[in-house]
């Protein structure tokens, strides 16, 4: 004011006659949160009063005045002998160097428990730490335990070697201390520790490994390219590309015929796009179609796909509670066009791809095929045969239905490739490892390798000139086993198998002790009921075997009974039921509840999951009401986040997960809060976007876990990923 002094304004201000000038200001916050420096922008508007214009904004940057946190990251479990990585870091860049002294301790004992979960330094470690310098080679740290944050630098890394002690014993904790000595820091301590894991087994019986193959009932739709270039050799025995396709096709309805009932429509495209037969057809059926098609034409990808919907309309021949997969292959990118679709006419070329002609899919395009997907529960694969195939074009083609997500579109380079890329997507397989007792074949490892498996009581023994194994089973499956790494799959049985059927497979592992440990494979094979609502809300119920279900956009109440099922949400906001059994139940899209039930379960999140914003009113929160904190090798329960977040890694034990999910329990709940983009400022506290909420109701992960009240996010984080109960990308 006119006085020198600031007073609070609101509404318009005055500039008198001969006055130049008004200074105002606001307020800013110290949030104590680091953050790259922002913006505020001041808009005057002209009320009255003749001036050159109207209005004139201008920004004035606020920057950040907060140090760096320093915090100590836990590695990667390590298997004694091998040595424990621990990370110091800083949260951002300090103004300055920044020194730490670094101490190891024991790490700490569970109480409640008989055994000591604390290494001794001396004992089960070495008492020195190594640094790794800036040359990449590790080096002794100094007896003083000093190490410097040069200014821009925010990691150190550390480590310390473990003692392979062949001595049976639990897991075992060792701790890293770090104290700031000199510079700025927000905290001037912090402390973190890493498993050690025991290498040694005690001979005897192992606890056994289950897995399961699901046979469901199929509707499959085809759209081949039948266009001229079809016509061209493939580069496989004298096929030309059509004929290795249709191969190829034939494979896979043989895979998708062998475990369940099959129904299959065919739409073929090329200038144009023709539905072969009147109804759904049988395998046999197809197939004896597929062999009198013949190459010729342009590319028209939008005839094709709207050919596909008018086509799968048709009720003839289609099954009933069954699952809904399109394929759609072609060896070229699109010529032709639903808004110009002669070659010759209007500059549409024909030969060569012409977005300006509507050439491809374009966004009212993509829509309408999305919500035809998503209407039928269809999941669309989008395979290109060749090189000469841009994935620009296939991607709007893939996306899964089932979901609700997008996929992305396939170029298979070589056409003697595409019958594996197809037979990958029918998931009538299942693979594993016998590592689940631990580590086999490596150095340090529990075990040197696989010393006999038992199949319909023939004993196939280690056999180092010959190390796969692959047998058929009476079955009808087929079992590949890697004797050297434990590495298993098997092939569902290529016969209808009626009801729930039993492969089990006994096994003996050489441990490194030169004894032998015994245990059980059992793979599971039934026949998955499929169930699919409408955009009501409704109550959707399984049966006593496996079932995929899928809700719709409605508020829906699904139940899935017994049986190992796959239930889908989708819209709305959702309650979900595993019932007995080992389940995945995707909430999808709302804020859903989730019981798991009986069995070890996965609960699972899409990145399409979350809410669209961090707003109170947009945040997606979904509830389990059931969550078993126990192992999962114990049938614990699993959160699979892998598709939610986006460029997390594991790298040094939790990596920047910290950025991604912070954890808070109170009372007897816990919240898990997740920036799926990662935007969280590391190890300290919320900021930007939490667009998802998972809640754990009834749970206390620190107590029900074994952790200190006072254990950090990122410890809670470790003892997840350690008992395999937090599933995320590690790269």
């Amino acid at each position: 004011n006119d006085q020198g002094q600031w007073q609070a304004v609101t509404g318009d201000l005055t500039m008198a006659p001969g006055q130049t000038q008004i200074q105002v200001r606001v307020a800013t916050v110290d949030d104590l949160q680091f953050e790259p420096t922002e913006y505020i922008k001041l808009q005057a508007t002209v009320t009255s009063g003749e001036t050159a214009n109207d209005t004139h904004a201008n920004q004035t940057a606020i920057t950040d005045n907060d140090v760096p946190y320093m915090l100590v990251q836990s590695g990667e479990p390590a298997v004694e002998g091998a040595p424990v990585v621990f990370n110091v870091t800083l949260s951002h860049e300090a103004t300055g160097p920044v020194v730490v002294k670094l101490a190891l301790a024991s790490g700490v004992d569970d109480l409640t428990t008989p055994e000591n979960e604390s290494a001794t330094l001396g004992v089960d470690t070495d008492t020195h730490l190594d640094v790794l310098n800036a040359s990449g080679q590790w080096e002794p740290l100094g007896a003083d335990g000093l190490v410097t944050f040069e200014q821009g630098q925010t990691l150190i890394q550390v480590r310390v070697a473990t003692v392979d002690d062949k001595i049976a014993e639990d897991t075992e904790f060792i701790k890293l201390q770090a104290t700031v000595v000199s510079g700025d820091t927000m905290n001037q301590t912090h402390a973190n520790q890493t498993a050690i894991t025991d290498n040694d087994v005690i001979p005897g019986v192992l606890e056994p490994i289950h897995a399961q193959v699901s046979a469901q009932d199929t509707n499959l739709m085809v759209m081949l390219d039948t266009s001229a270039s079809m016509d061209s050799p493939s580069g496989i025995d004298g096929l030309s590309r059509l004929d290795a396709a249709i191969k190829a096709i034939d494979n896979l309805i043989d895979r998708y015929d062998q475990y369940g009932d099959l129904a299959v429509r065919i739409v073929t495209f090329a200038s144009d796009a023709h539905v072969q037969g009147e109804a759904w057809m049988t395998a046999s059926q197809a197939k004896s179609l597929l062999a009198s098609l013949h190459a010729d034409g342009s590319t028209n990808y939008d005839l094709a796909l709207s050919t596909a919907q008018a086509a799968f309309e048709t009720d003839a021949g289609k099954l009933g509670n069954a699952q809904n997969v399109a394929y759609f292959l072609s060896d070229g990118n699109p010529t032709l066009s639903s808004a110009f679709p002669v070659a010759g006419v209007n500059q549409q070329s024909g030969n060569l791809t012409q977005p300006n002609k509507g050439d491809g899919l374009d966004a009212a395009e993509e829509l309408s095929w999305v919500q035809f997907l998503d209407a039928h529960q269809i999941k669309s694969y989008a395979i290109g045969m060749g090189s000469e195939v841009s994935k620009t074009y296939l991607d709007p083609i893939a996306y899964d239905g089932h979901a609700s997500s997008n996929s992305d579109g396939v170029v298979v380079g070589a056409f003697n490739q595409l019958d594996g890329v197809l037979n990958g997507t029918t998931h009538d397989f299942v693979e594993g490892n016998l590592s689940a007792h631990g580590a086999i074949g490596l150095p340090g490892g529990s075990f040197q390798h696989v010393a006999s498996v038992a199949v319909d009581g023939v004993v196939h023994n280690y056999d180092p000139a010959q190390t796969l194994l692959t047998v058929s089973t009476a079955l009808g499956g087929e079992l590949s086993m890697d004797m050297v790494t434990g590495h298993y799959s098997y092939a569902a049985p290529t016969t209808a198998v009626t009801g729930l059927a039993l492969d089990s497979f006994s096994f003996s592992l050489l441990t490194a002790q030169g004894d032998m440990a015994s245990s059980t494979l059992d793979v599971r094979f039934d026949h998955t009921q499929v169930h699919v609502g409408t955009n009501d809300s409704e109550v959707i119920t399984g049966g006593a075997t496996a079932d995929q279900i899928m809700g719709r956009d409605g508020a829906d109440t699904l139940f899935a009974d017994g049986g190992n099922d796959l239930i889908y949400g989708n819209g709305g906001n959702d309650e979900l039921h595993g019932g007995a059994g080992d389940d995945h139940l995707v909430g999808g899209q709302g804020s859903d509840v989730m019981y798991g039930d009986a069995g070890s379960d996965v609960f699972v999140w899409r990145f399409s999951d979350h809410g669209a914003s961090g707003s109170v009113a947009d945040r997606a929160v979904d509830v389990i009401k059931d969550f078993d904190v126990a192992p999962v090798a114990e049938q614990g329960d699993v959160l699979d986040l892998r598709d939610l977040l986006q460029g997390e890694n594991t790298v040094g034990g939790t990596g920047n997960l910290d950025h991604y999910l912070r954890i808070d329990t109170s009372g007897a709940d816990t919240v898990i809060h997740v920036s799926p983009t990662g935007d969280f400022v590391a190890g300290v506290t919320a900021s930007g976007t939490e667009s998802q909420t998972i809640v754990l109701a009834g749970v206390n992960l620190r107590v029900d876990m074994e952790l200190t009240p006072s254990a950090s996010s990122q410890d809670v984080i470790a003892k997840l990923l350690d008992q395999g109960k937090l599933l995320v990308d590690h790269v």
